[in-house]
């Protein structure tokens, strides 16, 4: 292994050896080594273990070059390194601290999502009306904090999230390793990309964040002090997603309140996260043994909250709770933001079509095609099976084409229906 620092990509195949072909492998996304046993991690949930077997020795020699590179320690008396090299997360452990010598983790953050709104919801990581609450959400411009257990996609989920974020609002994103990949995600989208490191901390990177006049600041993870800081900047009126590490949604203000360490006047802060912060996500995963041996890692969304401050009263609703809406009251000031959410998303939709020229559709074919569907409709019931199918289709393309300017009123339609379950529940 070359001693030529920092570790670049050209430098990968020399630096990882055997694991190299893995980090090229745009399928795999998670490579764990630790006892010499390679597992490796696909995109489609599926955990395996390679043919590869590591050298002994050779976990701390890739720890010690990637902590040269990133310049901190990694011996004895530091024997945990978390670094980010480019679009990889490595944490290594040394055999000092770990039985059968070093461990390795290493994650890779592809240029583009798992997720998308189709197999959100084929896959079964979030069923129609959740994906239209959370769409409708980010559109109303609420700040999100994903949390869940380390491995359940925390950050896929938030970067899923983040595709929702309204054109022409600008976003900076604030992470270690390059990760989110912004960019590439919402093409055309008005974005930079600030990565810590060296000389810039979370805190200045904050500071510098809102010198580059954001709509929203995508935080990669809160993990410590800097939660103070991020509150700051949400009083601001800026727009957030990020994550944290928590078993639900209720805990996530006192999991905030202790990363920032503030023990006096921990109640203020306490009461900041409930004004500031307005929806928690909570993503779970669950392990199942396929045919051949190999497993499958399930990832879904088991619980959203919304928290509230009013009248000096603190509180966290839960909407979503096993991946399901929970029916019931809901605390007055819950509802009265579901509504806005509904209303504003209804009045953007309204301004599109505003906007939007009036010459893809006429009022004569708009009439024609309206009552060609509702002549399908008439007849279908004479119809096969086959037919019927057919038809359907052909309806839905003319009702889409109809409504095309109208696309977004959809994303109003879970906090709508969330609204009046409660009320009928």
């Amino acid at each position: 292994m070359a001693e030529d620092y920092p570790v670049r990509r050209e430098d990968w195949a020399d630096c990882f050896g055997p694991l190299y072909k893995f980090l090229i492998d745009d399928e795999i996304t998670d490579i764990d080594c630790a006892g010499g046993t390679v597992v490796i991690g696909r995109t489609q949930g599926v955990r395996q273990q390679a043919k590869e077997c590591l050298a002994e020795g050779f976990a701390e020699a890739l720890g010690k070059r990637i902590a040269k590179s990133v310049s901190r320690p990694f011996d004895r008396e530091h024997p945990v390194l978390e670094a980010g090299i480019e679009s990889l997360r490595i944490t290594a452990v040394h055999p000092a601290a770990s039985e059968g010598g070093g461990i390795l983790s290493i994650r890779k953050a592809l240029p583009r999502l798992r997720l998308s709104e189709e197999t959100a919801v084929r896959d079964g990581f979030c069923s129609p009306e959740v994906l239209d609450l959370l769409k409708g959400f980010v559109e109303a411009g609420l700040s999100i904090c994903v949390t869940g257990e380390a491995g359940a996609g925390k950050t896929e989920c938030a970067r899923f999230l983040s595709t929702f974020i309204p054109e022409g609002e600008r976003v900076v994103t604030i992470e270690e390793t390059g990760e989110w990949h912004y960019r590439e995600l919402a093409p055309g989208r008005e974005a930079a990309a600030l990565l810590t490191g060296p000389g810039m901390d979370y805190a200045k990177a904050l500071r510098t964040a809102l010198h580059l006049n954001p709509s929203w600041l995508l935080f990669s993870e809160v993990r410590g002090g800097e939660v103070k800081q991020l509150m700051d900047v949400l009083s601001s009126g800026l727009h957030t997603i990020t994550t944290t590490h928590c078993g639900d949604v209720r805990q996530i203000p006192s999991r905030l309140a202790r990363l920032a360490g503030s023990r006096s006047g921990g109640e203020d802060f306490l009461n900041d996260v409930y004004t500031y912060l307005a929806v928690g996500v909570r993503v779970k995963r669950r392990t199942v043994a396929c045919a051949d041996g190999s497993l499958r890692t399930i990832r879904s969304i088991d619980q959203v909250g919304l928290f509230t401050r009013e009248g000096g009263r603190n509180a966290c609703s839960l909407l979503v709770d096993g991946g399901l809406p929970v029916h019931g009251p809901l605390l007055p000031e819950v509802q009265n933001l579901l509504e806005k959410v509904s209303l504003r998303n209804s009045k953007q939709a309204e301004e599109a079509e505003e906007e939007e020229p009036a010459a893809t559709i006429d009022h004569a074919d708009a009439e024609e095609a309206i009552r060609f569907a509702a002549d399908r409709i008439t007849i279908s019931t004479a119809m096969s099976d086959e037919q019927k199918a057919a038809e359907q289709e052909r309806m839905e393309e003319i009702m889409t084409e109809l409504f095309r300017l109208g696309k977004s009123r959809r994303t109003c339609l879970g906090s709508k229906s969330l609204v009046e379950g409660a009320a009928s529940g």
